[in-house]
């Protein structure tokens, strides 16, 4: 009896590739169609696992979800529940931040994206931005761990801000 070779080694997950530059992120998402419901999203946040567009919060894309509890899941909340058991990072490319959904938890963090001096700035102060390799590898590891839910609660207790329900 011979085994196949194992191919995982435990690793960290692999994101969907990300462009090195912010202006080629935003050409990619530009007009591109939502994976679930079809049409152009007016705000789209790109799935960081699986690299799916999705509309962020859009009340009209696809039907919302009741979780235990009473909470909406939107668009965000439904395509993490299939991509990444109920885990999800997404990238709103023009709003400049990541957008983490555990379940019916939400959290805003900043962009792997940074200025020269290594600062996450918003797109609409600075349009040359680079991927910070530092920032996405904290991502992977907290995609990969499966404590995005914990730090969206470090997150939110650190920063005195809570958001109910999910995008």
């Amino acid at each position: 009896l011979k085994l196949p070779p194992a191919r995982d080694v435990g690793g960290l997950v692999e994101f969907a590739p990300l462009p090195e530059r912010l202006l080629e992120l935003i050409r990619f998402v530009w007009q591109r169609p939502c994976s679930q419901c079809g049409e152009v999203p007016k705000d789209p946040c790109l799935c960081l696992l699986c690299g799916a567009l999705v509309c962020a919060g859009s009340e009209t894309c696809g039907s919302e979800v009741a979780l235990p509890g009473g909470v909406n899941v939107r668009s965000c909340g439904r395509h993490a529940e299939k991509c990444g058991a109920s885990q999800g990072l997404f990238i709103q490319a023009y709003w400049g931040r990541v957008v983490a959904v555990s379940g019916s938890m939400l959290g805003i963090w900043e962009y792997p994206y940074v200025d020269r001096y290594g600062e996450a700035v918003p797109p609409t102060r600075s349009a040359d931005l680079r991927l910070d390799a530092r920032r996405l590898e904290r991502l992977r590891t907290a995609a990969s761990l499966g404590t995005v839910g914990l730090e969206i609660l470090r997150y939110n207790q650190r920063t005195s801000r809570y958001m109910e329900g999910t995008l």
